[in-house]
């Protein structure tokens, strides 16, 4: 993923048209990927729950894969058969971890997914940030963090997997925009969908804390989420970090028009942070 980072600005302005102006000084990061469908989506009988899958990562192997191997990753086995297994696995990030599924057959398939009516802001990796210097780069996500488990147990070099919406199949491309604050105050990103595209989803992945946990720690703090007039999400209390995940409002999220996201912060002590994270699903025609 990291690859395709260096070139996101020229690719959302010049391919896409899509339109993310930051304001402010806040740290700000975005990333844009590619959906594409896997090879074995087309088949007419197969152990993949393509029903049950959302966004998706996905990796093709020259070789056979052990599948009791692969049950060692796993916080929980599904499904498991000669041939394939399902089941999943527990990865760390802000607010508490997260539990993305794995699927491994034995003739090279790994795909990591979450369910198709979980949001595709999950992807976020929050993890290894600095909560009181929140300086976002996205260089991978929690999908390919499952993937490089995988690949790191069977000793087998690793590649960027691809990406791929089972519920959305027109979709054709991922954009992901991050913003954080770190000091009281807001942070306001406007986003512009053109017309030429169509979206599917829009999701987010609000976190906030005091950095410390407990009363005697870093203090009481809030943070809010807005679109426009409209609150996605209110995080408060004395947590070292708390989270919120969820789709935005269909509705609100109208293609052609400029939108304002706006990241509030609010810390009784100098501690902490908070940041969001808008994960955008749609087709660039």
């Amino acid at each position: 993923m990291q690859r395709l980072i260096k070139v996101v600005l020229v690719t959302l302005f010049l391919v896409i048209g899509l339109l993310m102006a930051p304001v402010g000084q806040a740290p700000v990061s975005e990333g844009h990927l590619t959906l594409a469908q896997p090879a074995f989506a087309a088949q007419e009988r197969q152990a993949f729950p393509a029903d049950k899958a959302g966004i998706s990562a996905y990796l093709k192997l020259d070789r056979a894969i052990d599948l009791e191997k692969v049950a060692t990753l796993m916080y929980r086995v599904e499904d498991v058969s000669n041939t394939h297994i399902i089941g999943t696995v527990q990865i760390p990030n802000f607010g508490g971890d997260v539990f993305p599924h794995l699927y491994a057959d034995t003739s090279g398939w790994v795909v990591a997914y979450f369910l198709f009516n979980e949001p595709a802001s999950l992807i976020m990796q929050w993890s290894g940030t600095d909560l009181y210097d929140p300086k976002v780069v996205i260089k991978t996500t929690v999908l390919e963090e499952v993937i490089r488990k995988v690949t790191d147990l069977l000793a087998i070099l690793y590649e960027t997997p691809q990406y791929y919406h089972f519920r959305y199949p027109e979709a054709n491309a991922i954009t992901i925009f991050v913003r954080t604050a770190a000091t009281p105050g807001s942070q306001v990103a406007y986003v512009k969908v053109p017309s030429t595209c169509k979206l599917f989803e829009a999701s987010y992945y609000h976190y906030a804390g005091n950095g410390s946990g407990g009363y005697l720690g870093g203090g009481h703090f809030s943070s809010e989420l807005m679109l426009g007039e409209a609150q996605i999400s209110m995080l408060s209390g004395r947590d070292q970090v708390k989270r919120a995940v969820g789709f935005y409002p269909k509705d609100l999220f109208i293609l052609n028009k400029l939108h304002q996201l706006e990241l509030t912060f609010s810390p009784d002590r100098d501690f902490g942070s908070a940041g969001m994270a808008t994960v955008l699903i749609y087709r660039s025609r």
